[in-house]
């Protein structure tokens, strides 16, 4: 899903940075074929360790983190960016989410709290204030933004599906707790939501072997 999503978002120019986490050679050729920067960790790095390597990688003003599970509205980069600019803010977090879990075909709107895998901020802000370790790495790391930057807020409910699978590294206990404290969606809702990740996943798909049959028809080497 994740080529999908950033493809379809509007706004200013945009670049994708992904970190290799053991794909095949064929989905690196893929994704630089693509336009995407793909960097590779070096052994035993843990999940902030990634995404630090991604900030540095970077190359524009602004960096939004996401994860190739989660769906995320084409306007969402450009409502974020443009709410923090009219704030005079650093970064600009969502404050609600909708949420789907996948085992279970639920779906939720969460309640209210800084959404930490939602933050969009200046680069130089992740680059003061690295991610640490790997659980609740990104808990801390905007807990320290929001002492020290000015982050405004936004109601992300339309903008970002929050997508709980059967292999989240959060695991199934910490997903039952946020939906006993959010508000679970009507059944058409939820399957509706269902269809749209679907229809993502397909077109994510699409898009992944069109990139790949143009590789393989133009020969061209991956840089």
């Amino acid at each position: 899903m994740l080529l999908q999503t950033f493809e379809h978002q509007v706004g200013p120019s945009k670049e994708l940075v992904v970190v290799d986490g053991g794909m095949t050679e064929e989905v690196r050729e893929t994704l630089r074929n693509f336009g995407a920067r793909v960097v590779e960790p070096l052994a035993g790095w843990v999940l902030g360790d990634l995404y630090n390597l991604a900030v540095r990688h970077a190359r524009g003003e602004y960096v939004i983190i996401g994860d190739e599970d989660d769906w995320s509205a084409p306007v969402r980069m450009e409502a974020q960016l443009e709410r923090l600019q009219d704030a005079g803010a650093d970064g600009c977090i969502l404050n609600t989410v909708t949420m789907y879990d996948l085992p279970t075909g639920r779906a939720f709107e969460s309640f209210k709290r800084p959404w930490e895998q939602t933050l969009l901020a200046k680069r130089e802000v992740f680059s003061t204030f690295p991610y640490v370790g790997h659980s609740g790495h990104d808990t801390y790391a905007v807990n320290r933004f929001r002492k020290h930057r000015k982050v405004v807020e936004l109601e992300g409910e339309e903008l970002f599906i929050y997508v709980g699978t059967p292999s989240s590294h959060t695991g199934r206990q910490h997903w039952e707790q946020m939906f006993a404290t959010s508000t679970q969606l009507s059944e058409p809702v939820a399957t509706h939501l269902k269809e749209v990740l679907e229809l993502h996943q397909t077109r994510g798909r699409e898009l992944v072997r069109k990139f790949s049959s143009e590789y393989r028809r133009s020969g061209a080497t991956p840089h």
